[in-house]
């Protein structure tokens, strides 16, 4: 399986990356980047520069969906890591819908239409709709903006339910080395990176393997993500 892996310089992008590289399932990973990430080499790896994340050639969208099968997008983090609200829905909103948009219209020039599954990194809350209660204040920049790339990403999936498969992950606050016990007593709060990772991947690739498109949104949860069986 060929995945592009989106954010890969990022806390969880590139431990998602890592794992990848892990996997006897994957055999190329297509990385869009910046720079190129020097701490990390494999021959499973193709590091693309590309710095403008708003603009795709049609031609290079048409060459990545016909040579891959998935794309992880890890891209967004929280508001809080961001100078401006502005600059916050660009990289958060705006750069991964216009992806999306561009494979589901590169998806659309091909003959095989092959089903591609997308899958999102979103987060815990995400609500396009929160309002600021005492209880829903802390994020609620990212918990809305992340419901609106849910959203968008949801009427995408809908519009094109014969070959674009859709997973949402709402991952708690995410943390390294936990101890089992302490993993268990938060687990419906945080959640350990590496677990995280590897039921991303374990995911898409029990849902490729299935070769077929699922017609509604899968929201893997949390909770979900803590009791997977790997």
């Amino acid at each position: 399986m060929d995945v592009i892996c989106m954010g890969s310089s990022g806390y969880v992008g590139k431990e998602v990356l890592k794992q990848l590289i892990k996997n006897e399932n994957i055999n190329k990973i297509t990385c869009l980047v910046r720079k190129p990430l020097l701490d990390i080499e494999d021959p499973k790896i193709n590091f693309i520069i590309h710095t403008d994340f708003l603009n795709y050639s049609e031609e290079f969208l048409k060459e990545l969906v016909k040579s891959h099968q998935a794309c992880i997008w890890t891209i967004g983090g929280r508001r809080s890591q961001f100078s401006t609200d502005e600059e916050y829905e660009k990289v958060s909103v705006d750069y991964t819908i216009t992806f999306a948009n561009g494979i589901v219209n590169a998806i659309k020039s091909t003959t095989e239409n092959k089903p591609f599954t997308f899958i999102y990194c979103s987060g815990m809350g995400a609500n396009e709709k929160a309002n600021e209660s005492i209880i829903n204040r802390i994020e609620i920049e990212t918990r809305i903006a992340k419901g609106k790339v849910e959203r968008l990403l949801t009427e995408i999936q809908q519009s094109n339910t014969n070959y674009f498969n859709l997973l949402i992950f709402r991952p708690g606050g995410i943390t390294e080395n936990q101890s089992k016990l302490v993993q268990w007593l938060l687990s419906s709060f945080t959640v350990d990176l590496l677990l995280l990772s590897k039921v991303i991947i374990d995911k898409l690739i029990n849902t490729q393997n299935i070769s077929l498109v699922n017609k509604s949104t899968t929201i893997i949860y949390n909770k979900d993500i803590y009791n997977y069986k790997l």
